[in-house]
């Protein structure tokens, strides 16, 4: 039997004598022993209690000892709690702690198990606050102090009270979603999310109430339902625009046109296949004003043409990629001119000074198009994710346009500029975090992400040389001042 223990059975609470312990251990063996019809098993526990405090008489000042344990009462419930709930639990194990504090009047000892006691105890409270706050974002948490203020019962109100603010309003943006008794395709439903997010994310720094935050949810999902029952309407008038082209040109061919039959019939092929990739999101929805005049002569190419249409400003000056991200560094270049055997393009390096710089290079034609491809021709193949992604280090980027092991993304949480990179190198999908989404929807249009790149690539260059990629400049009249080799 321990020290606290036998004090309790014997009823002393402070200090005592040899007088007073002999008295009361004639006075519970009177009570107990079995010749006096007691219980043999309390006489022995009387017994173990007597041997354990014999000889160790308390005559002397508890005030220290008195003043550290009410400190403590703040961590002793006054509610009873379900049995087998997290509270119970947490409350029986902080107990055990406080019985813990020695009786004694030396001031070090008291000092360093009262320090002791209140390390285990707050680690048992934060192992209380994550269980129950665990799924919870940082961001809503933060506004709420961590420690421990008043008692413990308070504190258990406090942390159910937060949970209970923040699964209101999960379930109010949840009851908005979930009205909408419409069939949702698991990339609509993404987007949908992502607005979730960016909302869940304006309530809890109090930019928005969350009643104007349920009702521009709302309107939200109610624009991009409209939107797709529109283009849902505008793919069957493709399709049947389509088919309509298709069933002109079989009734002009004869039988033994076997060569313009197969012509046909894989144009309409590629022609179905672009009209799905439309549908998925994979694809401009302007490459259907090319699909509904689609002529099934000449197999042409007529995949994202608008947006080619759109960025003929810079023919002169084309982007290319790096073809083999396994190979070599990825990179964006612009193809300059051909000279000879010799092709000239613009790319990026860092100077001694570390910092970046935009030059001529020049190598020969069949090493260029060894190492590098049209940027167009990757995004013919490539999938429009605009998916947020964080590395170890904190480091947010925005992934616009992903291809095998290719990944056009955005740097500083989608507000600096777009590079390419390998997709294992930018980190992990974050879910939770709040991505700029609706910023990323504007990179589907070509046009959209060379200007940023070529704008990139500008700002890089000596001041003098910035007008050598406007669409307006003759190639003859670009020089820079030297010509680097690779």
């Amino acid at each position: 039997m321990n020290y606290n223990e036998a004090l309790n059975l014997f009823g002393f609470t402070g200090s005592f004598t040899e007088e007073s312990l002999r008295k009361k251990y004639l006075e519970l063996s009177k009570k107990y022993h079995p010749d006096m019809g007691g219980s043999d098993e309390m006489m022995k526990k009387v017994n173990a209690a007597y041997d354990t405090l014999k000889g160790k008489s308390t005559n002397f000042d508890l005030s220290y000892f008195n003043n550290l344990k009410d400190k403590l009462q703040r961590f002793v419930s006054k509610k009873v709690y379900i049995v087998g709930s997290t509270e119970y639990k947490c409350v029986n194990k902080i107990n055990e702690l406080l019985e813990t504090l020695p009786l004694t009047s030396d001031k070090n000892v008291l000092n360093t198990a009262y320090n002791n006691i209140l390390l285990k105890v707050n680690a048992i409270l934060k192992d209380y606050r994550k269980s129950i706050l665990g799924n919870i974002p940082d961001r809503f948490l933060k506004k709420y102090n961590k420690d421990m203020v008043g008692t413990i019962d308070e504190f258990f109100g406090k942390i159910n009270n937060i949970k209970k603010e923040h699964d209101e309003i999960q379930k109010s943006l949840d009851d908005v979603v979930q009205s909408f008794e419409v069939k949702i395709s698991a990339n609509t439903l993404e987007k949908i999310l992502g607005i979730k997010a960016t909302i869940l994310s304006d309530i809890i720094e109090d930019k928005i109430s969350l009643q104007d935050g349920a009702n521009r949810l709302r309107c939200e999902i109610m624009t991009m339902i409209m939107q797709k029952e529109a283009l849902d309407k505008e793919l069957e008038e493709t399709y049947n625009a389509i088919l309509v082209n298709f069933n002109d040109r079989m009734k002009e061919l004869k039988f033994t046109d076997n060569e313009q039959i197969q012509t046909s019939l894989d144009i309409l092929r590629d022609a179905l296949a672009k009209l799905q990739l439309v549908k998925e999101n994979k694809l401009n929805k302007e490459t259907l004003s090319s699909l509904r005049k689609l002529d099934f002569k000449v197999k042409v190419d007529f995949e994202n043409a608008n947006d080619k249409n759109e960025s003929q400003e810079n023919d002169n000056y084309e982007i290319f990629i790096t073809r083999d991200p396994n190979k070599d560094i990825l990179e964006f270049v612009i193809k300059l001119f051909k000279d000879g055997k010799f092709i000239h393009f613009l790319r990026k390096y860092i100077n001694d000074s570390q910092k970046t710089e935009v030059d001529e290079f020049l190598t020969y034609e069949n090493n260029f198009y060894e190492k590098y491809m049209r940027l167009d021709e990757l995004l013919d193949n490539a999938e429009f994710i605009n998916k947020f992604y964080n590395d170890y280090y904190g480091n947010g980027r925005l992934a616009l346009y992903l291809f095998d092991n290719t990944v056009i993304y955005i740097t500083n949480n989608g507000k600096g500029i777009i590079k390419a990179g390998r997709i294992g190198d930018i980190g992990l999908v974050d879910d939770s975090s709040y991505y700029p989404y609706m910023y990323g929807l504007q990179y589907q249009k070509r046009a959209v992400l060379k200007k940023d790149i070529y704008d990139d690539f500008k700002k890089n260059l000596d001041p003098k040389y910035k007008q050598i990629i406007d669409c307006n400049v003759p190639k003859e009249k670009f020089r820079v001042s030297h010509v680097r080799g690779i």
